[in-house]
C-alpha cells in the first residue's frame, strides 16, 4: 500500500479523553499533530456519547490524511475529505460507519482500521469471567439473602473454572485473547469459526465451523461475533435447541445474532438457563424492552470494555510505523465483508 512519505501528519478528533497528549508522546517530535475538539449537538436519539459534530469541526479536517477518530463521527464525513488516506477508529465495532455507508457511492478510498488489540480483548474476558464467577457463585442471590439476614450456606454449590466447558462464537483477535485467559484458568474452550483453520489456535482445545459440533457440550456460550450479513440472527430460531447442558448465555459481542424474541423463546423453552448482554440491537435498550423484566437476565450497558487512551494511542502508534513504512496494517477493516 502506498505511505504518507512526505510528513505523516496527524489528526485526532475524538470524546476520548487525552488522547491527543498520548499519542503526541509516542510520536516523533517533528511530526506535526492537530487535535480537534468534537463540538456539536448531542441528539436525544442517540448514545450518551455521541456527538453530531458542527460544521466548523468538519471543516478543521479538510487536508486532513492521516486521522484517529470514533466511527461514528467518520461517519458524517466519510465522502467528505478527499484528502484521507488512513483513519484509526478508536473501537472495535464499525457498525455506525456501516449503517451510513452509500450504496449508490463507491467504497471510501481511504484504509480504516479498528482497535482491537490484546488491551480490548483482555477487558473482555474480565468481563466475561466476571459473569462466570457471579452465576457460579450467585452474589445476586448471596445479597438478597443477606438483606433478609439469611444464612443460606446450605445453598452454596458452584463449578470453577477448570470445571467449565466454554464456547466462543468468533474465534479472531478478541475471541482468541477471551479463549487464551480462560484456557490459562483451565476452562475447556471450544470455538466456532466460519472456516476451518488448518493449523488450528492453541488458545483453543477445539475449533468448530457449526453449532451441532459445540452447542451439546457447553456450559457457558459467549458471542464475540461482529455484525455482518452472516451473523445477523445467527442464532435465531431453534438454533439453541441444540443445547443440551442449558448454558448460561453472555454476548459481548453483538446483539442481532440473536432477536428479543428469539432470546426470551430460549429462556422460556429452557434451552439456557440465563444470559449477561452487553450489547443490544438497539442502543441505549428501550425501556419497553420485554428484556428488563427477566429475572435471569443480566444487562449492562455495553461497557464490556472501554478505549482507554494509553492502549488506543500505542494501537495506532504501531499502525502508525506500519503505514509509514508501506507495511500490512492491524485490524483492517474490510468494506466487503464489513468487519
Amino acid at each position: 500500500m502506498s505511505a504518507l512519505k512526505e510528513t505523516g501528519s496527524v489528526f485526532v478528533l475524538s470524546v476520548i479523553k487525552d488522547l491527543g497528549k498520548e499519542i503526541r508522546k509516542l510520536l516523533p517530535v517533528d511530526i506535526e499533530m492537530k487535535t480537534i475538539i468534537p463540538v456539536g449537538k448531542q441528539e436525544k436519539s442517540t448514545n450518551l456519547w455521541e456527538v453530531i459534530l458542527a460544521d466548523d469541526v468538519i471543516k478543521q479536517l479538510e487536508g486532513a490524511e492521516i486521522l484517529v477518530t470514533e466511527s461514528f463521527m467518520l461517519r458524517q464525513f466519510m465522502y467528505d475529505i478527499p484528502s484521507l488516506k488512513w483513519v484509526q477508529c478508536t473501537w472495535a465495532g464499525m457498525e455506525p460507519l456501516i449503517q451510513f455507508m452509500d450504496p449508490q457511492k463507491p467504497e471510501p478510498p481511504f484504509a480504516v482500521t479498528r482497535y482491537a488489540d490484546m488491551n480490548v480483548g483482555n477487558s473482555l474476558a474480565e468481563y466475561v469471567v466476571g459473569q462466570i464467577i457471579n452465576n457460579e457463585r450467585k452474589f445476586y442471590q448471596k445479597w438478597e439473602s443477606q438483606k433478609q439476614k439469611i444464612w443460606d450456606f446450605h445453598k452454596h454449590e458452584y463449578r470453577i473454572l477448570s470445571e467449565l466447558t466454554i464456547g466462543i462464537f468468533g474465534a479472531g483477535n478478541l475471541g482468541s485473547t477471551v479463549a487464551k485467559f480462560l484456557k490459562q484458568r483451565g476452562a475447556t474452550v471450544l470455538g466456532l469459526v466460519r472456516s476451518a483453520h488448518k493449523t488450528g489456535k492453541p488458545e483453543f482445545d477445539k475449533l468448530v465451523t457449526d453449532f451441532s459440533e459445540i452447542l451439546p457440550y457447553c456450559d457457558y456460550i459467549c458471542n464475540l461475533l461482529p455484525s455482518t450479513p452472516h451473523t445477523k440472527g445467527l442464532l435465531n430460531g431453534e438454533v439453541l435447541k441444540m443445547c443440551q447442558k442449558k448454558p448460561f448465555f453472555i454476548n459481548v459481542g453483538r446483539g442481532d445474532v440473536i432477536s428479543e424474541e428469539d432470546l426470551i423463546h430460549a429462556l422460556n423453552q429452557g434451552w439456557i438457563l440465563g444470559a449477561a448482554l452487553d450489547v443490544f440491537i438497539e442502543e441505549p435498550l428501550p425501556t419497553s424492552s420485554p428484556l428488563w423484566n427477566r429475572p435471569e437476565i443480566i444487562i449492562t450497558p455495553h461497557v464490556g470494555s472501554l478505549s482507554k487512551a494509553e492502549g488506543v494511542a500505542k494501537f495506532f502508534f504501531e499502525n502508525y510505523q506500519r503505514f509509514m513504512t508501506g507495511k500490512e496494517l492491524m485490524c483492517k477493516f474490510s468494506w466487503t465483508r464489513r468487519y
